[in-house]
Protein backbone atom coordinates (compact mmCIF):
# COMPACT_ATOMS: atom_id res chain seq x y z
CA UNK A 1 0.00 0.00 0.00
CA UNK A 2 2.98 2.11 0.49
CA UNK A 3 4.53 1.55 -2.25
CA UNK A 4 1.42 2.34 -3.88
CA UNK A 5 0.71 5.73 -2.64
CA UNK A 6 4.40 6.76 -3.37
CA UNK A 7 4.10 5.95 -6.89
CA UNK A 8 0.80 7.58 -6.88
CA UNK A 9 2.33 10.97 -5.70
CA UNK A 10 5.30 10.40 -8.24
CA UNK A 11 2.73 10.31 -10.70
CA UNK A 12 0.62 13.33 -9.48
CA UNK A 13 4.25 15.14 -9.27
CA UNK A 14 5.15 15.07 -12.97
CA UNK A 15 2.68 17.16 -14.36
CA UNK A 16 3.73 19.56 -11.65
CA UNK A 17 7.61 19.38 -12.73
CA UNK A 18 6.47 19.83 -16.08
CA UNK A 19 4.48 22.76 -15.96
CA UNK A 20 7.28 25.19 -14.54
CA UNK A 21 8.25 28.06 -16.36
CA UNK A 22 11.11 28.29 -18.64
CA UNK A 23 13.65 30.62 -17.21
CA UNK A 24 12.97 34.32 -18.12
CA UNK A 25 15.45 35.62 -20.75
CA UNK A 26 18.16 38.65 -19.56
CA UNK A 27 18.70 41.81 -20.85
CA UNK A 28 22.47 41.63 -20.38
CA UNK A 29 24.48 37.92 -20.87
CA UNK A 30 27.89 37.12 -20.61
CA UNK A 31 30.04 34.49 -22.11
CA UNK A 32 33.53 33.15 -20.96
CA UNK A 33 36.25 30.67 -22.41
CA UNK A 34 35.48 28.83 -19.71
CA UNK A 35 32.39 29.03 -19.49
CA UNK A 36 29.61 26.21 -20.30
CA UNK A 37 26.32 26.41 -22.27
CA UNK A 38 24.31 24.71 -19.29
CA UNK A 39 25.06 27.53 -17.63
CA UNK A 40 22.41 30.39 -17.23
CA UNK A 41 25.08 32.97 -19.23
CA UNK A 42 24.70 35.58 -15.99
CA UNK A 43 27.80 37.10 -15.07
CA UNK A 44 28.96 34.91 -12.17
CA UNK A 45 28.29 31.65 -14.38
CA UNK A 46 29.12 32.55 -18.59
CA UNK A 47 28.33 30.57 -21.44
CA UNK A 48 30.43 29.02 -23.36
CA UNK A 49 29.69 30.35 -26.94
CA UNK A 50 27.46 33.26 -28.78
CA UNK A 51 25.08 30.74 -30.17
CA UNK A 52 23.78 29.40 -27.13
CA UNK A 53 23.90 33.27 -25.28
CA UNK A 54 21.93 34.96 -27.94
CA UNK A 55 18.92 32.34 -27.38
CA UNK A 56 18.62 33.50 -23.77
CA UNK A 57 18.96 37.33 -24.39
CA UNK A 58 15.46 39.56 -25.01
CA UNK A 59 15.81 41.37 -28.19
CA UNK A 60 17.48 44.46 -27.78
CA UNK A 61 19.87 43.02 -24.97
CA UNK A 62 23.37 42.53 -25.35
CA UNK A 63 25.54 39.42 -25.25
CA UNK A 64 29.42 40.84 -23.22
CA UNK A 65 32.46 39.22 -23.00
CA UNK A 66 34.29 37.89 -19.72
CA UNK A 67 37.86 37.13 -21.27
CA UNK A 68 39.29 36.04 -24.60
CA UNK A 69 37.47 33.31 -25.80
CA UNK A 70 36.48 31.36 -29.32
CA UNK A 71 32.87 31.54 -28.88
CA UNK A 72 31.38 30.32 -32.73
CA UNK A 73 29.83 31.50 -35.50
CA UNK A 74 26.44 32.83 -34.76
CA UNK A 75 23.01 33.24 -36.95
CA UNK A 76 21.51 36.52 -35.11
CA UNK A 77 17.79 36.96 -35.67
CA UNK A 78 16.86 40.00 -33.46
CA UNK A 79 17.75 43.38 -32.53
CA UNK A 80 21.22 42.63 -29.98
CA UNK A 81 24.74 43.99 -29.00
CA UNK A 82 27.73 41.68 -28.78
CA UNK A 83 30.28 44.12 -26.78
CA UNK A 84 33.00 42.08 -26.42
CA UNK A 85 36.53 44.60 -25.24
CA UNK A 86 38.03 42.34 -22.71
CA UNK A 87 39.92 40.72 -24.81
CA UNK A 88 40.53 38.81 -27.90
CA UNK A 89 36.33 37.16 -28.64
CA UNK A 90 37.54 35.24 -31.49
CA UNK A 91 35.31 33.90 -34.03
CA UNK A 92 36.75 30.83 -36.45
CA UNK A 93 34.55 30.00 -39.32
CA UNK A 94 34.51 26.29 -40.83
CA UNK A 95 35.02 25.74 -44.72
CA UNK A 96 32.40 27.34 -46.73
CA UNK A 97 30.44 29.26 -43.99
CA UNK A 98 29.80 32.54 -42.68
CA UNK A 99 31.10 33.94 -39.30
CA UNK A 100 27.91 35.79 -38.63
CA UNK A 101 24.80 35.86 -40.77
CA UNK A 102 22.16 38.42 -39.97
CA UNK A 103 18.88 37.66 -41.02
CA UNK A 104 16.73 39.82 -38.21
CA UNK A 105 13.65 41.95 -39.07
CA UNK A 106 13.58 45.32 -41.21
CA UNK A 107 13.27 47.35 -37.69
CA UNK A 108 16.07 45.72 -36.10
CA UNK A 109 20.00 46.96 -35.19
CA UNK A 110 22.68 44.81 -34.83
CA UNK A 111 25.81 46.16 -33.41
CA UNK A 112 29.16 43.80 -33.03
CA UNK A 113 32.19 45.19 -31.49
CA UNK A 114 34.86 44.06 -30.46
CA UNK A 115 35.20 40.77 -32.54
CA UNK A 116 38.14 38.87 -34.50
CA UNK A 117 36.32 37.00 -36.94
CA UNK A 118 38.86 34.53 -39.01
CA UNK A 119 37.92 32.43 -42.04
CA UNK A 120 41.07 30.99 -41.98
CA UNK A 121 41.70 31.08 -45.57
CA UNK A 122 38.23 28.55 -46.87
CA UNK A 123 35.13 30.42 -45.20
CA UNK A 124 32.85 32.41 -47.39
CA UNK A 125 31.74 35.71 -45.33
CA UNK A 126 32.41 37.37 -42.58
CA UNK A 127 29.57 39.12 -42.10
CA UNK A 128 26.53 38.65 -44.06
CA UNK A 129 23.41 40.78 -43.82
CA UNK A 130 20.38 39.75 -45.57
CA UNK A 131 18.19 41.99 -43.33
CA UNK A 132 18.14 44.44 -40.52
CA UNK A 133 17.43 48.02 -40.35
CA UNK A 134 20.86 48.94 -39.15
CA UNK A 135 24.15 47.43 -38.81
CA UNK A 136 27.04 48.65 -36.62
CA UNK A 137 30.63 47.50 -36.55
CA UNK A 138 32.90 48.82 -34.75
CA UNK A 139 36.62 48.11 -33.37
CA UNK A 140 36.66 44.67 -35.46
CA UNK A 141 38.83 42.56 -37.45
CA UNK A 142 37.44 40.45 -40.20
CA UNK A 143 40.29 38.30 -41.88
CA UNK A 144 41.25 35.37 -44.35
CA UNK A 145 37.35 35.01 -45.94
CA UNK A 146 38.31 33.27 -49.36
CA UNK A 147 36.16 30.54 -50.57
CA UNK A 148 35.85 31.59 -54.22
CA UNK A 149 36.04 35.33 -55.58
CA UNK A 150 32.55 36.14 -54.13
CA UNK A 151 33.97 35.31 -50.60
CA UNK A 152 33.98 38.81 -48.65
CA UNK A 153 34.24 40.46 -45.22
CA UNK A 154 31.39 42.33 -45.18
CA UNK A 155 28.29 41.09 -47.54
CA UNK A 156 24.57 42.40 -47.99
CA UNK A 157 23.02 39.17 -49.47
CA UNK A 158 21.89 39.41 -52.99
CA UNK A 159 18.23 38.57 -52.68
CA UNK A 160 17.74 41.23 -49.64
CA UNK A 161 15.12 43.72 -51.03
CA UNK A 162 14.81 45.85 -47.59
CA UNK A 163 16.78 49.33 -47.39
CA UNK A 164 19.59 48.23 -44.75
CA UNK A 165 22.41 50.98 -42.87
CA UNK A 166 25.53 49.45 -42.21
CA UNK A 167 28.14 51.73 -40.26
CA UNK A 168 32.01 50.27 -40.27
CA UNK A 169 34.28 52.16 -37.62
CA UNK A 170 37.83 51.62 -36.21
CA UNK A 171 38.05 48.26 -38.17
CA UNK A 172 40.55 46.32 -40.09
CA UNK A 173 39.49 44.27 -43.36
CA UNK A 174 42.26 42.30 -44.21
CA UNK A 175 43.61 39.29 -46.75
CA UNK A 176 39.59 38.30 -48.15
CA UNK A 177 38.54 38.01 -51.35
CA UNK A 178 37.20 41.42 -51.40
CA UNK A 179 36.83 43.71 -48.51
CA UNK A 180 32.74 45.27 -49.02
CA UNK A 181 30.27 43.91 -51.10
CA UNK A 182 27.16 45.49 -51.56
CA UNK A 183 24.69 43.64 -53.60
CA UNK A 184 20.87 44.10 -53.63
CA UNK A 185 17.55 42.88 -54.89
CA UNK A 186 15.49 45.87 -54.29
CA UNK A 187 15.72 48.78 -51.81
CA UNK A 188 18.88 50.72 -50.80
CA UNK A 189 21.92 49.59 -49.22
CA UNK A 190 23.97 51.82 -47.41
CA UNK A 191 27.17 51.38 -46.14
CA UNK A 192 28.74 54.33 -44.39
CA UNK A 193 33.14 53.38 -43.46
CA UNK A 194 35.04 55.75 -41.29
CA UNK A 195 38.81 55.23 -39.68
CA UNK A 196 38.72 51.29 -41.02
CA UNK A 197 41.64 49.61 -43.05
CA UNK A 198 40.82 47.43 -45.75
CA UNK A 199 44.11 46.00 -47.38
CA UNK A 200 44.97 42.27 -48.82
CA UNK A 201 41.63 42.04 -51.18
CA UNK A 202 42.60 39.49 -54.64
CA UNK A 203 39.29 41.30 -56.05
CA UNK A 204 38.04 44.62 -54.63
CA UNK A 205 38.23 46.59 -51.21
CA UNK A 206 34.72 47.96 -51.47
CA UNK A 207 32.40 46.80 -54.60
CA UNK A 208 29.01 48.49 -55.42
CA UNK A 209 27.57 45.20 -57.04
CA UNK A 210 24.30 46.37 -57.77
CA UNK A 211 21.91 49.87 -58.66
CA UNK A 212 20.94 51.34 -55.17
CA UNK A 213 23.64 50.94 -53.63
CA UNK A 214 25.77 53.50 -51.68
CA UNK A 215 29.43 53.77 -50.18
CA UNK A 216 30.42 56.48 -48.12
CA UNK A 217 34.07 56.68 -47.01
CA UNK A 218 35.95 58.81 -44.60
CA UNK A 219 39.81 59.11 -42.71
CA UNK A 220 40.80 55.64 -44.09
CA UNK A 221 43.07 53.27 -46.20
CA UNK A 222 42.10 50.90 -48.94
CA UNK A 223 45.64 49.28 -50.09
CA UNK A 224 47.34 46.49 -51.22
CA UNK A 225 44.17 45.37 -53.28
CA UNK A 226 44.49 43.20 -56.42
CA UNK A 227 41.33 45.04 -58.05
CA UNK A 228 40.24 48.31 -56.93
CA UNK A 229 40.28 50.24 -54.07
CA UNK A 230 36.59 50.87 -55.07
CA UNK A 231 34.79 49.79 -57.48
CA UNK A 232 31.15 51.34 -58.07
CA UNK A 233 30.32 48.54 -61.03
CA UNK A 234 25.98 49.39 -61.32
CA UNK A 235 24.30 52.18 -62.84
CA UNK A 236 22.59 54.21 -60.51
CA UNK A 237 25.00 53.29 -57.53
CA UNK A 238 27.50 55.96 -55.97
CA UNK A 239 30.74 55.84 -54.03
CA UNK A 240 31.40 59.60 -52.01
CA UNK A 241 34.99 59.56 -50.79
CA UNK A 242 37.19 61.87 -48.98
CA UNK A 243 40.35 62.15 -46.84
CA UNK A 244 41.54 58.68 -47.52
CA UNK A 245 44.14 56.96 -48.70
CA UNK A 246 43.84 54.48 -51.71
CA UNK A 247 47.70 53.07 -53.04
CA UNK A 248 49.16 50.31 -54.38
CA UNK A 249 46.35 48.87 -55.74
CA UNK A 250 45.86 47.57 -59.25
CA UNK A 251 43.22 50.59 -59.43
CA UNK A 252 41.96 53.13 -57.20
CA UNK A 253 38.79 54.32 -58.51
CA UNK A 254 36.40 52.13 -61.39
CA UNK A 255 33.13 53.58 -62.36
CA UNK A 256 31.11 50.85 -64.80
CA UNK A 257 27.68 51.50 -65.87
CA UNK A 258 25.42 54.72 -66.52
CA UNK A 259 25.22 56.45 -63.57
CA UNK A 260 27.83 54.74 -61.93
CA UNK A 261 29.18 57.38 -59.78
CA UNK A 262 32.19 58.44 -58.02
CA UNK A 263 32.81 61.32 -55.83
CA UNK A 264 36.03 62.45 -54.40
CA UNK A 265 37.34 65.43 -52.12
CA UNK A 266 40.90 65.48 -50.40
CA UNK A 267 41.98 61.89 -51.10
CA UNK A 268 45.52 60.89 -51.66
CA UNK A 269 45.86 58.21 -54.86
CA UNK A 270 49.38 56.89 -55.21
CA UNK A 271 51.08 54.44 -56.75
CA UNK A 272 47.93 52.63 -58.37
CA UNK A 273 48.56 50.69 -61.66
CA UNK A 274 45.57 52.83 -62.51
CA UNK A 275 44.20 55.79 -60.91
CA UNK A 276 41.08 56.27 -62.45
CA UNK A 277 38.78 53.82 -64.58
CA UNK A 278 35.83 54.35 -66.42
CA UNK A 279 33.42 52.32 -68.42
CA UNK A 280 30.09 52.37 -70.54
CA UNK A 281 29.27 56.27 -69.00
CA UNK A 282 30.71 56.01 -65.51
CA UNK A 283 31.61 59.29 -63.61
CA UNK A 284 34.42 60.59 -61.47
CA UNK A 285 33.49 63.65 -59.99
CA UNK A 286 36.57 65.46 -58.30
CA UNK A 287 36.58 68.87 -56.68
CA UNK A 288 40.65 69.06 -58.20
CA UNK A 289 41.91 68.57 -54.09
CA UNK A 290 42.70 64.74 -54.47
CA UNK A 291 46.77 64.37 -54.42
CA UNK A 292 48.20 61.85 -57.01
CA UNK A 293 51.43 60.32 -58.06
CA UNK A 294 53.34 56.95 -59.07
CA UNK A 295 49.64 56.21 -61.17
CA UNK A 296 48.95 55.47 -64.77
CA UNK A 297 45.26 56.67 -65.56
CA UNK A 298 43.72 54.39 -67.27
CA UNK A 299 40.20 55.03 -68.90
CA UNK A 300 38.36 54.37 -72.57
CA UNK A 301 36.71 55.96 -75.14
CA UNK A 302 33.13 56.45 -73.12
CA UNK A 303 34.82 57.81 -69.72
CA UNK A 304 33.03 61.10 -68.57
CA UNK A 305 34.73 62.94 -66.21
CA UNK A 306 33.65 66.06 -64.28
CA UNK A 307 35.44 68.53 -61.90
CA UNK A 308 32.84 69.31 -59.10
Amino acid sequence: MRKALLLAAIGFGLPIVSALPAQALSDRTWVSGLGTDSAPCSRAAPCATFAFAHGQTNPGGEINCVDAGSYGILDISKSITISCEAGTAGIFAPSRFNGITIGAAATDVVTLRGLDIDGLGGAAVGISVSQAKEVHVEKCIIRNFRFGSNASALRTAGGSSETMFMFVVDTVISDNSNGIQLGSAGGFKVVSVKNAIITGSTVDGIGLLNSNAYANVTESIISGNGGSAVNVAAASSTANIDRTTMANNATALTAAGSGATIRTIANSIFNNTSAFVFANGGIIASDGQNRTGGNTNGQDANASVTLK
